[in-house]
């Protein structure tokens, strides 16, 4: 019996074959045939996506001369080999296929490349008490000074010298402004660190004083607050504040929607109107947009973090959930050609620091959706 494989077969071609079979198999245990996948494949073919899994065995593989074992087999042994031949075939397919789903980017695919080239024109900017605006990148280094406040600026991230606190009423605030395809990271006077997330805006004291240390936050931020047992940190955003002594947190409070608020250590008190409520770690309280009402849930972390660990990750996602972040993040507009689109969820888990294309198309592998690029639109369609 005669494989497909032959001496005259090249070697693009096995990887070509190799990526075409990868393919099919995503789409028919997670797409095409969903509703009828045996459950076990699907889970397991599920947790292949989103762990490290396929990563570690790629790892493995390559270790070996692919290219050599083929020469090797291909000389003749066909009468002792059918079964090695396909046993190669399918290390290429782990190869291959792990490369295609979870190609780690470069040294120099940071954040700040892809903000440059998925979207020109959009920077950090941080604006100074004395009405001036500093653009910043992560190739700025600088010293700059205000109220007293020693400020450095270098490789992503602003910093300000230790607190001296200031007793007199005239605090001077800083405003950093992150756009859609940024993120930035900035060091309070206090020593909390803070990460913030694309089209998020941090307003803070350049020194703090007073009883508690207060900033204001909108759209989503990382924060892990300095202890500081005399002085509560108080974050606001207009509808929500969120009490703490010491401790590390998420809030997402983006504009017209739903506030979440994600503990990881710590004790948090959250404020709203007329209520409040404690969180233990690991759990996420809700603010409702439309109802106000308060509600904890205890949510998977590693989508929580995603975007402050450099990554996309949902599980079991609407698409439009999935798109919003994607717009948000690259600066985009995205379109429904059929309403049914918004509701079907998806899988994905790939790095934040990829190209837009190359996030789109791992979301499309499933066969239930697929795109088109217009300019900066991304239009959607069966």
């Amino acid at each position: 019996m005669q494989t497909k494989f032959s001496k005259a077969m090249k070697w693009d071609d096995i990887e070509q074959k190799a990526d075409e079979t990868v393919v099919r198999v995503v789409r028919e245990v997670l797409g095409e045939k969903f509703g009828t996948a045996d459950s076990d494949v699907e889970h397991i073919a599920r947790e292949l996506l989103m762990n490290d899994t396929l990563e570690k065995e790629h790892d493995r593989c390559g270790k070996y001369d692919y290219q050599k074992a083929f020469k090797y087999i291909s000389r003749g042994r066909s009468r002792k080999i059918g079964w090695s031949i396909w046993a190669v075939a399918c290390m290429i397919c782990i190869a291959v296929g792990t490369v295609f789903m979870l190609e780690k980017p470069q040294d120099n695919e940071g954040v700040v490349v892809l903000a440059k080239e998925e979207g020109a024109g959009n920077q950090v900017m941080l604006y100074l008490g004395n009405g001036k605006i500093v653009a910043l990148d992560d190739t700025n280094r600088l010293h700059l000074q205000e109220n007293g406040q020693q400020i450095e600026v270098a490789n992503g991230k602003v910093t300000y010298g230790d607190n001296v606190r200031n007793e007199s009423k005239n605090v001077v605030y800083n405003v950093l402004s992150v756009p859609q395809c940024a993120e930035y990271h900035v060091v309070l006077a206090d020593g909390t660190k803070v990460w913030l997330n694309a089209d998020s805006e941090l307003k803070y004291p350049v020194s703090f004083s007073g009883e508690t240390r207060q900033v204001f936050v909108r759209g989503e931020a990382y924060f892990e607050v300095a202890k500081d047992s005399l002085h509560p940190f108080i974050v606001r955003n207009g509808k929500v504040d969120i009490r703490v002594l010491g401790t590390s947190f998420n809030i997402r409070a983006y504009q017209d929607s739903s506030i979440y608020t994600t503990l990881l250590s710590g004790c948090v008190e959250i404020c709203h109107a007329d209520d409040h409520l404690f969180l233990k770690p690991g759990q996420q309280c809700e603010v409702s947009e439309t109802t106000g009402k308060m509600t904890i849930s205890e949510p998977d972390l590693d989508v929580v973090l995603a975007w402050k660990n450099g990554d996309f990750i949902f599980k079991n996602a609407p698409l439009t959930t999935i798109m919003e972040e994607i717009q948000r993040y690259y600066g985009v507009r995205v379109e429904y050609t059929q309403e049914s689109l918004k509701d079907r969820k998806f899988y994905l888990y790939i790095e934040r620091s990829k190209r837009l294309e190359g996030v789109l198309q791992k979301l499309t592998w499933t066969g239930s959706v697929k795109y088109r690029l217009e300019g900066r639109k991304v239009v959607l369609y069966e």
